[in-house]
């Protein structure tokens, strides 16, 4: 039963990011970031707190979707700057952001309790100035460690 309601949910969320990059372009016309198109982009997680650096290219993209995937039912306090919509049950969250600047873009979420970093994930769709629809993983920042004296 938890099989079937993981396939489930995995094929629900293909659909999902299936509508939105089909709404962005209006076709189905998807390819990788080009190198002058390139987003970079990493997140870290601090406790209750996931904080996104997402750099945009020069030319500017005509429209981003930030989507970030929390595991369902995970409550949030609050998000810089506010989110587009947030569906609970499946713990996507999303961001339109229609005027973004190129540049360095923060978002910043406050959850009600930790999450682990490895049942989080996100993403950036954007259509650049060309029209065509690209889709870029945000990874999670690498942990840093702490270095030992005396070894």
């Amino acid at each position: 039963m938890n099989r079937a309601r993981s396939k489930l949910h995995t094929m629900f969320l293909l659909c999902t990011i299936t509508v939105i990059l089909l709404l962005i372009d209006g076709l189905a016309c998807f390819s990788h970031a080009k190198d002058q198109q390139e987003i970079a982009g990493r997140y870290t997680v601090h406790g209750t707190r996931i904080l996104h650096k997402i750099t945009l290219p020069q030319q500017r993209p005509s429209a981003v979707i930030v989507v970030q995937y929390l595991p369902p039912q995970t409550k949030i306090l609050q998000t810089t700057p506010h989110f587009s919509s947030y569906d609970e049950t499946t713990g996507i969250v999303k961001w339109l952001l229609s005027e973004a600047e190129s540049g360095r873009l923060n978002i910043s979420i406050t959850l009600e309790k930790p999450v682990d970093r490895h049942r989080i994930r996100a993403e950036v769709l954007f259509k650049d100035q060309t029209g065509i629809s690209n889709a870029f993983t945000i990874a999670p920042s690498p942990l840093k460690r702490k270095m030992l004296e005396g070894c």
